[in-house]
């Protein structure tokens, strides 16, 4: 006999999820068919436009949320387009990379140029719906940074129930940052316990969060998230209350007992990560070390040392952060890399494993 089927719905599979999950979908062969036909569906937008988490002069580290709809399939990578703004920018979208993670690291962009970016997201079945980030970033301009910790929280805190505690750090960036503190991940001037004995302060670039009349419930990981349109930056603190003051004086004599110029092993603070790039596209290897006296670093790639050449760039900066750029990756840059810091007092190494690939395409 002859079949036909009509549809009228502008989302013919959201309608048909929709009439499944309130059990009123009948076993027919329409429904069937149109299953078939629209279930191969494409990735929705990502879930947040891309933003800063770290800046140089000529490149940027971006970073965006994960489809919150990723169609019938997993996504499988994300296409980072730029147009740069004004009339040298040519008036058109330029393609940068595919990734197959929500990050991305943008080299070889003009100093003080004013670029928006365009993240698209693609499962097997192809490209969905691009997301533009809303405001421009000026690259390597001192009046554009992502929000950065100048003085942490003090991290692990014990304190006195019933006493009060003023938690403090010191936040940069411009534009000035938003800034929220939040308990155990909630925001905490939702938290009814807190109501009427917490307080937040603000001055410059100082944000202090009060404490009053502390109850052991109170103890929690406290963060202070700091965002602005170039990215995010947070500290946190681990507070403890107790209801011994002993507990507290022990702590307090533990403290004064550490000299402030104690030496120390090697330590890694910030440790590599796994990355996964397409060939000819730069990479960034990063990671933190702290030790005193100050570690001797080197860097190794399936154990065999790395040198600073005309690809590669080994390069020590501010507060203990030690990078590897690799300026036009080969497949043969593939693998494990090896950071190792030394000192007369010990060594500590940490790993990632690289991936070059050819890249996915459409």
């Amino acid at each position: 006999g002859l079949c036909a089927m009509v549809v009228r719905d502008d989302n013919p599979l959201q309608a048909l999820r929709q009439r499944w999950a309130a059990r009123e979908c009948l076993a027919s062969v329409t429904d069937f068919l149109l299953y078939l036909t629209d279930c191969q569906d494409v990735p929705g937008p990502v879930a947040s436009e891309a933003t800063v988490s770290d800046a140089g002069k000529n490149w940027v580290s971006l970073t965006w949320g994960k489809p919150e709809n990723r169609g019938a399939a997993p996504v499988l990578a994300y296409r980072v387009e730029t147009w740069l703004l004004g009339s040298e920018g040519g008036a058109h979208w330029t393609e940068l990379g595919v990734t197959p993670i929500n990050s991305f690291d943008a080299f070889f962009l003009k100093p003080g140029g004013e670029y928006k970016f365009r993240i698209t997201a693609r499962n097997r079945y192809g490209w969905g719906e691009s997301v533009t980030s809303t405001e421009s970033i000026t690259i390597g301009s001192a009046s554009n940074c992502p929000p950065d910790i100048l003085r942490d929280l003090p991290g692990p805190v014990k304190a006195l129930q019933g006493d009060d505690i003023t938690l403090e750090c010191e936040v940069g960036g411009d534009p000035p940052p938003y800034v929220q503190w939040l308990r155990d991940g909630q925001d905490v001037s939702t938290i009814v316990a807190l109501r009427g004995r917490v307080f937040v302060s603000d001055s410059q670039q100082t944000h202090r969060l009060i404490v009053k009349q502390l109850t052991e419930d109170d103890s929690g990981r406290y963060v202070c998230e700091a965002v602005n349109k170039m990215g995010r930056a947070s500290t946190y603190a681990r507070l403890l209350v107790v209801s011994d003051p002993r507990l507290l004086e022990a702590d307090r004599k533990l403290k004064e007992n550490l000299a402030e110029n104690q030496e120390s092993a090697p330590q890694v603070t910030m440790r590599l990560r796994d990355r996964r790039v397409q060939a000819t596209y730069p990479v960034r290897l990063s990671c933190q070390v702290v030790g005193n006296p100050t570690p001797t670093v080197t860097w190794a790639h399936d154990g065999n040392p790395i040198s600073s050449d005309d690809r590669h760039q080994l390069v020590a900066e501010a507060d203990h952060f030690h990078t590897l750029e690799i300026c036009r990756t080969v497949l043969e840059d593939g693998g494990q890399y090896t950071v190792t810091a030394q000192n007369c007092l010990g060594a500590v190494s940490c790993h990632c494993q690289l991936t070059v690939d050819k890249g996915i395409r459409a």
